[in-house]
């Protein structure tokens, strides 16, 4: 590995004398070497590496070039793998206003960047922007698949548990109704996603100690397990145990 590493070296400090800095040849090695130092663990010489490819890439392009937007998140992944928070979090919504600039909402470049954001946000505690990223990636992901994607599906459980975590129990539970029953058009009612929103929202209504809708939610779901599953499925066990505790809450 060391001899590959004064080679790569080598070979960038002899395109950088002939070629320029700009040059696409300059930076893919720059980029070669990138990788080299990550699989050796030398971090530190990624990120070297990271800002100079962005310094050149920006010097032969603009700041919204895809290559130059994509570099932007290398880095912003690289500094959320070491826990520099700010740094990435700046770098990640840089390359979110590049990205606006260059494609539009929903485009999956703009779609992974806002969860990686949500990511960082839910990793500082950061729950009202986590939110708000949650929103801009239902909005785009609805706009990019529909409405019945598995993928929005997911979005709108995730903005349906983080609603519920902010005791916005109305709004959370108007969505988690929404995914279900759009769910419920494309899955069959025993499948497992439905399975985990319903678990997600029975939760969400004991909290507010709403006992007999619970009630009535597992009963609708034993029932449903008992017709499509075995009596001792899994599932139908759990849901079982799930509303044995119901009752005891309700000391019955």
């Amino acid at each position: 590995m060391k001899k590959v590493e004064i080679m790569y070296q080598r070979t960038l400090k002899g395109k950088e004398k002939t070629r320029g800095s700009k040059h696409t040849s300059t930076l893919n090695t720059i980029n070669n070497l990138s990788i080299l130092y990550k699989t050796q663990g030398k971090m530190k010489k990624v990120e070297i590496m990271f800002q100079r490819a962005l310094k050149s890439y920006e010097k032969a392009w603009e700041s919204k070039h895809t290559s130059t937007l994509n570099t932007v998140n290398n880095l912003d992944l690289l500094y959320a793998d070491q826990d520099k928070m700010n740094e990435a979090e700046n770098m990640f919504l840089r390359a979110l206003s590049g990205y606006e600039k260059v494609w539009n909402s929903e485009h999956t470049s703009m779609l992974n960047t806002v969860d990686s954001l949500e990511g960082l946000y839910k990793d500082q505690g950061k729950m009202y922007e986590v939110e708000v990223m949650h929103r801009r990636a239902l909005k785009g992901k609805d706009k990019a698949w529909g409405p019945k994607h598995s993928n929005t599906l997911i979005s709108m459980h995730n903005l349906a548990d983080v609603l519920g975590n902010q005791s916005k129990y109305e709004e959370a539970e108007e969505m988690f109704l929404r995914t279900i029953e759009l769910s419920i058009k494309i899955l069959s009612d025993d499948h497992p996603f439905i399975i985990v929103i319903t678990g997600h929202r029975a939760f969400l209504l004991e909290i507010q100690e709403k006992h007999t809708e619970v009630e009535k939610m597992y009963e609708q779901t034993i029932e449903s397990l008992r017709r499509n599953l075995e009596r001792e499925h899994s599932r139908t066990l759990t849901s079982m145990v799930n509303l044995t505790e119901n009752y005891q809450k309700q000391k019955r």
